[in-house]
């Protein structure tokens, strides 16, 4: 996977790199990183919103971020259509990738 990759988010997924939802909705299990223990439901970018995406803004309610799991992808209606979601960043630019950064090469005080 590569930044920019459009791919359709699955239930039961471990999601392997830093994604914003074009399309559906999805309910995901951030306790991996976060530590909170209830699920987050994720939406998709609104529509009429016309300004770039900026990875950097905090858009939480829109990302699915790398080591999470979804544990429901779209809101599980007959005929509804995949949920997408395209590839921000991977590896060590993601989330998690930062936050193993962090621990693994502290800044000095």
């Amino acid at each position: 996977l590569v930044p920019g990759d459009v791919v359709v988010v699955q239930n039961d997924w471990v999601v392997p790199c830093d994604l914003v939802i074009l399309r559906g909705s999805a309910v995901c299990d951030e306790s991996g990183l976060t530590g909170e223990s209830m699920p987050v439901r994720k939406t998709s970018l609104p529509d009429e919103d016309k300004t770039p995406f900026d990875p950097s803004s905090k858009c939480s309610k829109h990302c699915l971020f790398a080591g999470t799991r979804v544990l429901q992808s779209g809101t599980g209606a007959i005929e509804e259509p995949p949920v997408e979601a395209v590839v921000v960043t991977t590896g060590i630019h993601t989330s998690k990738g930062q936050l193993v950064s962090q621990i693994l090469f502290p800044s000095q005080m």
